[in-house]
């Protein structure tokens, strides 16, 4: 049996690690792109405005299941 176009193109992703959906692989490059432009000076709804989130509270919401942490916090260190 042939696997599925779906199983060839996860499993040929140059974009996402092994076991990592491409979705996920692109939220996670979104993520970090605002977490630059957060220590680079830009508030939270700027840098999730330019990392292509219309919802400042979905990227907040997304930043704290990568980093553990809201922006705010993450930006301050955790104080």
């Amino acid at each position: 049996m042939l696997p599925s176009s779906r199983d060839q193109r996860s499993a040929t992703s140059p974009y996402s690690a092994p076991g990592t959906s491409g979705a996920e692989a692109k939220a996670s490059t979104r993520v970090d792109c605002a977490a630059r432009l957060l220590r680079d000076g830009q508030s939270v709804t700027e840098a999730a405005l330019a990392a292509g989130y219309a919802n400042p509270s979905h990227f907040a919401k997304r930043f704290r299941l990568r980093h553990g942490q809201p922006p705010r916090a993450w930006l301050t260190g955790g104080e």
